[in-house]
């Protein structure tokens, strides 16, 4: 594998340590999961997701935007960061994954 950034592999590497394998168990009772938010670059490689940029999926392509865009507006949230208010000394979350709205179909599960 290619090297990876020290922020990434530190993320990566904390998939392993007890507490974050307590937390995914809790939320694997809700259907949720713990990732690394990042994004490709041109050439392929593996960067954290900057602020204030989502990834957007949509047509079965991920795409990256600013979480103002009017497309960001109209998806879906499926993926959320966690993060600390230092103004407010609270834990924040915000949403960095979005899916294009998109009509059920149960037959085709």
């Amino acid at each position: 594998m290619d090297q990876v950034r020290p922020d990434l592999q530190r993320a990566m590497d904390a998939v392993q340590l007890p507490e974050v394998q307590e937390m995914s168990q809790r939320l694997a009772k809700y259907g949720l999961a713990v990732t690394v938010p990042h994004m490709h670059g041109q050439d392929g490689g593996f960067f954290p997701l900057p602020e204030g940029t989502v990834a957007l999926e949509s047509g079965l392509q991920v795409t990256f935007k600013h979480a103002d865009d009017p497309e960001v507006r109209e998806a879906i949230p499926v993926a959320w960061r966690g993060a600390w208010d230092e103004e407010k000394q609270l834990p924040t979350t915000c949403a960095i994954g979005y899916c294009s709205r998109i009509i059920w179909h149960p037959s085709k599960i």
